[in-house]
C-alpha cells in the first residue's frame, strides 16, 4: 500500500514516555484522533494502521505483536494454510505520527528538532530516512550508491545534485577511496 504521507517523527524519537503514556496516546488512536504509521519493511513505505491493527499492540503494549500488513494470502505448506501476507512485530515504540499533533498535547525539547525550527537539517533528515529505507530493502554495499541515488530521485525529486552526493557521501557504506563516508574507527 502506498502511503504519500510524510511523517515527522518516530514516537520515542519525540517523547520520552512511560507505558502508561504510551496506553494513552495508542487509545487517541483507536478513538480516531491521532493518525499512526508503520514503516513498511517490505514496500519502505509508512502505512498507515488501522483500528485493528492498532488494537493489537494496544494489547500486546508493551510487548511486541505480530500485525499483518497486507491482505490475507492463503498459502499451503506441509498440508496446512497459512498466510504468507507481509508481517511485523511491533510496538509503540515502533510507529510513527505527524509531530503537529504531539506538539499540541506534548511539548516538544528542544533535543528534538522538526520542520521548521530554525536549527532543523533537512538534508540531514533524508539521508537518515533514506538509510533505513535501504537497509530495510537489504542492498548490498556495492549497490548502495546507485539504490540511494534511486531512491532519492524517486521520493525527493526536488534536491540539488550536491544536495544527493553529500547525503550519499554519508550514508554509503562503502568506505573505499571511490566514494562513500569516511571509516569510523
Amino acid at each position: 500500500m502506498n502511503n504519500p504521507v510524510v511523517v515527522d517523527q518516530n514516537l520515542t524519537q519525540l517523547l520520552k514516555v512511560d507505558e502508561e503514556r504510551g496506553r494513552q496516546l495508542l487509545s487517541d488512536g483507536i478513538k480516531g484522533n491521532i493518525s499512526f504509521f508503520i514503516m513498511n519493511t517490505k514496500s519502505s513505505q509508512f502505512q498507515l494502521l488501522t483500528l485493528g491493527q492498532l488494537q493489537q499492540i494496544q494489547s500486546a503494549h508493551p510487548e511486541k505483536t505480530r500485525i499483518y500488513l497486507e491482505d490475507f494470502q492463503m498459502t499451503i505448506f506441509n498440508g496446512k494454510v497459512g498466510n504468507a501476507a507481509h508481517s511485523q512485530f511491533c510496538n509503540f515504540s515502533d510507529l510513527w505520527t505527524n509531530s503537529d499533533y504531539l506538539q499540541e498535547i506534548n511539548p516538544l525539547d528542544k533535543e528534538v528538532l522538526i520542520p521548521g525550527d530554525e536549527h532543523y537539517a533537512s538534508e540531514l533528515d533524508i539521508a537518515n530516512i533514506t538509510q533505513r529505507a535501504l537497509i530495510n530493502q537489504k542492498v548490498a554495499e556495492k549497490g548502495f550508491k546507485e539504490q540511494a541515488q534511486n531512491y532519492l530521485k524517486l521520493n525527493y525529486p526536488k534536491l540539488s545534485k550536491s544536495a544527493v552526493s553529500r547525503i550519499i557521501a554519508i550514508i554509503n557504506p562503502d568506505c573505499r577511496k571511490g566514494g562513500g563516508r569516511p571509516k569510523i574507527d
